[in-house]
């Protein structure tokens, strides 16, 4: 049982940093943009301040970390913001100076088969101005135990599942989508566009599905990173050529909207290749919209439950999935069931809580 943390035994005047990107389309921005959300209402004896790395140098960093004096340095970690050399080490070692305590939030990590030759020397490196680690999947924290990090210096805090909703589907439709949609039978893959995200795997299994009612909803933009950014048309294409109905909207869509076009769909699917150890965020919304869920089996999805999941790149067993859920609704409600279950046990505001009290327990009490 969850037990609620009492505002009194917080320590008072605890700074904390945040270091990450931020007010940014980023999935990491929005993380941290929601994490603050809950945390400050629960607890506002800690004072929170975000340095923006998308707008900072690390000298810029550094100098304002100085300037402020926090007790607690919360670093929101992906490799593309913090690539391995030396700078991280310095923003590192700054902040010890300081006489703050580090805690990283590692957005993604890969394994040891995979990953850079230098990546060993860099956690060697690091791992000593590092009071805690933090692992957003449990297959994150053997991950960290292969990089040499002692256990006891690893924390478990699951990324986030949204309050769930349960919009009414052909309200929505109506709201979102043209007439000659409103009655097909709706496959939806959402999230920042990218060739990891398997779109044409997906237009390959509905395909090979024989009823010629199913389309494809394809909802979100190109990703800010991406090398291909004609990676929507090919897509687009590519459904032309299997003669699968694909509709597309390829904006940044609000929160607002994308809860409505998940409320459109029939069933959600996330068909990401092989990807490191990280989560997606637009995974854990879906769960929370009350329709069913096929995932890969994948890092990606390591702890996620009550979904589906299907091998990568086998669009035979994802055109399966995708017709089990069409067509038995008593699967479907248990999947349902099981998402609404673990949505509740990984809500926005536990999570904040497992923050306050990390923040209570690394924070140094002034005076």
């Amino acid at each position: 049982m969850w037990k609620r943390v009492s505002l009194d035994s917080i320590p008072s005047k605890i700074k904390v940093a945040h270091v990450s990107t931020f007010d940014t389309k980023c999935g990491i921005a929005i993380y941290l943009e929601n994490l603050l959300e809950y945390v400050e209402p629960l607890n506002r004896n800690t004072k929170h301040r975000v340095f923006s790395i998308n707008e900072l140098t690390i000298k810029q960093l550094i100098s304002e970390l100085r300037e402020y004096k926090p007790d607690v340095v919360h670093v929101q970690h992906e490799w593309s913001f913090f690539p391995i050399h030396s700078r991280f080490y310095q923003l590192l070692s700054a902040s010890k100076d300081i006489g703050a305590t580090n805690t990283i939030m590692w957005h993604t990590l890969f394994m040891k088969q995979t990953a850079n030759a230098k990546m060993e020397t860099f956690f060697r490196c690091i791992d000593p101005l590092v009071d805690l680690h933090i692992a957003l999947t449990t297959k994150c924290i053997d991950i960290l135990r292969s990089w040499g990090i002692d256990r006891s210096k690893i924390k478990h805090i699951p990324s986030p599942a949204y309050p769930m909703t349960n919009l009414p589907k052909y309200d929505a439709r109506k709201r979102m989508l043209p007439r000659e949609y409103w009655n097909r039978k709706l496959v939806l893959v959402t999230g920042f566009m990218a060739p990891h995200k398997g779109v044409t795997g997906v237009i390959d299994a509905i395909s090979m599905l024989k009823d010629d009612n199913i389309a494809l909803m394809c909802i979100g933009s190109a990703h800010p990173l991406s090398l291909n950014s004609n990676y929507l048309n090919s897509c687009k294409e590519y459904a032309t050529c299997k003669n699968v109905d694909i509709y597309m909207d390829t904006r940044f869509v609000s929160d607002e909207e994308l809860a409505n076009y998940m409320a459109c769909a029939d069933v959600i699917v996330f068909n990401y290749q092989h990807t490191p150890a990280s989560t997606s965020a637009a995974a854990r919304r879906a769960i929370a919209s009350h329709r069913p869920v096929i995932t890969t089996d994948t890092l990606m999805f390591y702890d996620l439950k009550g979904v589906l999941k299907v091998p990568p790149g086998s669009p035979q067993a994802l055109a399966d999935a995708i017709e089990k859920l069409l067509y038995d609704k008593r699967l479907s409600d248990k999947l349902i069931e099981d998402a609404t279950r673990f949505a509740e046990e990984v809500s926005h505001e536990r999570i904040a809580r497992m923050h306050i009290k990390m923040y209570e327990l690394f924070g140094r009490r002034e005076g």
